[in-house]
């Protein structure tokens, strides 16, 4: 008998739904024989006939998203005097749906690259997974779009790299759901019960070697250039063996371009000045900014790594292609997918969430350090 839960936020047709492939693939109703009618189904589960009628309704038109579920997936086909008729279906496996949601000022390469590699080995395994990247809208709701999705059905929602008022959102739902870090621990992990796991992106995991690498090759000074101070801070570890640090903060703009001219702009004002004497390293914590300040450095005639050395913050496949292949502290979202979606199949059949999966980068050597 269906249930309906009414203070879970998701829309009762969509749970009505949801309950109609449960009884089929249950062998409730049978194949090849309509379903009852919609006085019948209301009478009988205890819901309005309009209820129903919006659940069957989703069978009518395949190109609107929420109304692809039953018809598009094999569950029922809608026959004209008939009603809709129970299709057989091959593995009698109910279809799993995730939503992966992602915020953030523009859609860098290291989300695309680790959404959409997230989501092919679901896809693979039946499952349905549906990518959305989001910046929150101004106005006094500035995230309709997600709560208007969490009004349907979702076997498990994954937040990645979210604030605290989406992460309240989705708590709210009652859908279970996996906190992502973006960049750096998660500060305020979610008590939750409806949050299954966690998974920490940690920038920083490579620090440690670079500064070791730095006191053996007998570093005195660094310059770092980044926008995300938290995350790629390399000064207190830098500063406790000895190497003089001096940091300069790049602008969160919102396209690749103005990022890359703004790392162009802080190192080509070095020279201008002509008071800073160049380091022994430079730090750019990020593809864009390495991109433009190493443009700035061959302006102005200095050599890699022989007038400085440099070493950037970078994504595996992607940054500044350079006369040598440079040092760098990598990032891999293909790897790091594979992680989570091992994680994610995991869960969905039936096992608890791992605990304790940290994700991050690694030292690459290269030949400007």
């Amino acid at each position: 008998m269906f249930a309906a839960d009414r203070k879970s936020g998701v829309l009762l047709e969509m749970q009505f739904a949801e309950w109609l492939k449960r009884e089929i693939s249950n062998g409730s109703f049978c194949v090849g024989a309509p379903l009852p009618g919609i006085v019948e189904l209301a009478r009988s589960c205890r819901v309005s006939t309009t209820t129903v009628r919006s659940a069957l309704g989703m069978l009518a038109d395949r190109h609107h998203r929420r109304n692809r579920m039953l018809a598009d997936d094999g569950w029922v086909k809608p026959i004209r005097h008939v009603g809709s008729v129970v299709q057989r279906r091959g593995a009698g496996v109910l279809r799993k749906r995730v939503l992966l949601w992602e915020a953030g000022r523009f859609f860098c390469y290291y989300s695309s690259r680790f959404l959409s590699a997230l989501r092919m080995p679901l896809l693979r395994g039946r499952f349905a997974a549906t990518v959305v990247a989001a910046t929150a809208a101004g106005g006094r709701r500035p995230h309709l779009q997600l709560e208007e999705l969490l009004k349907e059905f979702w076997n498990l929602v994954i937040l990645h790299g979210c604030g605290d008022e989406v992460r309240r959102l989705v708590e709210a739902s009652g859908h279970p759901f996996v906190a992502v870090g973006n960049g750096e621990r998660i500060r305020s992990p979610s008590t939750a019960r409806n949050c299954v796991g966690r998974v920490e992106m940690l920038n920083g995991l490579a620090v440690p070697e670079f500064v070791k690498r730095c006191v053996k090759k007998g570093v005195r000074s660094v310059f770092q250039v980044h926008c995300n101070h938290g995350a790629y801070d390399v000064s207190p570890m830098l500063r406790s063996a000895g190497v003089l640090v001096r940091t300069f903060h790049a602008r969160l703009l919102d396209t690749p371009e103005a990022v890359a001219m703004d790392g162009f702009g802080i190192v080509d004002s070095w020279f201008g000045r002509g008071r800073l004497k160049l380091p022994d390293v430079i730090l750019f914590g990020d593809d864009y900014i390495a991109q433009g300040g190493l443009i700035a450095l061959k302006k102005h005639g200095v050599r890699t790594p022989e007038d400085v050395a440099v070493v950037t913050h970078a994504n595996k496949g992607h940054g500044p292609v350079w006369e040598k292949p440079l040092s760098r502290m990598e990032n891999d979202p293909v790897a790091h997918a594979a992680v989570v979606a091992k994680a994610i199949r995991a869960f969905l059949q039936g096992k608890p969430f791992p605990a304790g999966i940290v994700l991050g980068t690694v030292w690459k050597d290269g030949q400007t350090f």
